[in-house]
């Protein structure tokens, strides 16, 4: 599917505005470990980012199919998740919880080490 393993983050309220820096340390560096980009999927849109790139990419273009992807990876209630998906795109890890966003470094962190 891909060449490399990737997070991908239902975190329906989150922007990298909301995130203190320390925790886009914490982030980068879990990525690192896992070899993996991450890809979150907002309300407003959807960010990727890559653990040595500069900020995050934007695209809003993909905001209105956010639900339907929520659908596909059984993310439902209006709750939120991650997802540890390998280099084949399969899923290895799975974390859902009501509001990820503000503890999104912590649930990336946590799937980088379930997965290692």
């Amino acid at each position: 599917m891909w060449a490399e393993p990737r997070v991908l983050a239902f975190a329906r309220e989150w922007t990298p505005a909301d995130m203190p820096h320390a925790d886009l340390h914490r982030i980068r560096a879990a990525l690192r470990g896992l070899g993996a980009d991450l890809v979150v999927l907002a309300e407003s849109g959807v960010w990727s980012f890559r653990p040595d790139d500069g900020p995050f990419d934007y695209s809003d273009r993909l905001a209105s199919d956010v639900a339907l992807a929520a659908v596909l990876y059984a993310v439902r209630d209006g709750r939120d998740a991650v997802f540890v998906l390998d280099e084949h795109g399969t899923i290895r890890f799975t974390h859902r919880e009501s509001h990820v966003g503000p503890r999104l470094a912590e649930a990336v962190a946590a799937a980088a080490e379930a997965v290692q």
